[in-house]
């Protein structure tokens, strides 16, 4: 899989988180790291510059810029033209950033932000920028689309619905959706909804699922159909109107794929429909 290419610079106020991200990032990301050097004191203005004039010239490259607040690196890259800095302090608005402002540098405060937000927000703003691409290239096609997990929530997003960061701190479910069992194991039940294109797929009412995520659909458009929903009324699985086949699922239904398992007929469906 091709990497998704990120410019990112700082000032000595946010040398550390920059260094913490490129030594802690996914490695789906690669890093083109254009300084500071050190928590030496310097100019932020020198390195937005920097970051800016590099995703000018390399198109394919998205920019992160740190400094204390993300204030002053937002104010100097949205000087120069061409540049759509966005000072971001949650995933939603990194995401939102992409698809209501097509923001191409993403600015973080690490007197503001943890290392572990930092890179939630990090991660997911140039990829969602990414699968935004290429889920409307494959939508523009009406080709068939199975998202999972993060999928799901892509869908979701581009659709214009609001994301949970953290299912647990922004709800009222007492139930733990990222927990500490194995991707194979079942975690909960979740119910389907009936005439649904996932109901007719599945032919069950009830389904136990596993489940690995943190984040979740907040709230929906007129565009999407809930099709499954767990009973803490999380939304577990989402389908787009007027596709043939477009999909989304909240659990990860790749670790049952026996032909006996209801499961399996999700990925028959997606070949056959791919045919």
């Amino acid at each position: 899989m091709e990497k998704i290419k990120v410019a990112i610079g700082s000032d000595h106020a946010g040398f550390e988180l920059k260094k913490f991200l490129i030594e802690n990032m996914d490695s789906t990301l690669h890093f083109e790291d254009l300084g500071t050097d050190s928590s030496k004191s310097c100019d932020f203005p020198d390195f937005a510059n920097k970051v800016c004039k590099f995703i000018l010239i390399n198109e394919d490259y998205k920019g992160i810029l740190i400094c204390g607040t993300g204030v002053g690196m937002s104010i100097a890259a949205n000087k120069i033209e061409g540049i759509r800095a966005s000072n971001v302090t949650t995933v939603e608005t990194a995401i939102q950033s992409v698809e209501h402002n097509n923001a191409n540098v993403l600015c973080l405060g690490s007197n503001n932000l943890s290392q572990s937000l930092s890179k939630e927000i990090a991660i997911n703003h140039p990829r969602f920028n990414f699968e935004k691409r290429l889920m409307k290239a494959a939508l523009n096609k009406d080709l068939p689309i199975l998202g999972i997990c993060a999928g799901m929530q892509a869908i979701a997003a581009l659709h214009g619905c609001k994301l949970y960061r953290n299912i647990i701190d922004e709800s009222s479910s007492n139930f733990d959706h990222l927990n500490t069992a194995p991707a194979e194991k079942i975690s909960h039940e979740i119910t389907i909804t009936d005439d649904t294109i996932l109901s007719k797929i599945l032919g069950v009412k009830k389904l136990k699922v596993n489940s690995a995520h943190s984040e979740g659909i907040k709230t929906t458009t007129a565009d999407l159909i809930i099709n499954a929903i767990a009973a803490d009324g999380i939304i577990e699985g989402v389908e787009l109107k007027n596709y043939q086949f477009c999909l989304g699922v909240q659990w990860h239904p790749e670790f049952f794929t026996n032909d006996d398992d209801p499961q399996f007929n999700l990925f028959k469906s997606l070949v056959d429909f791919s045919k």
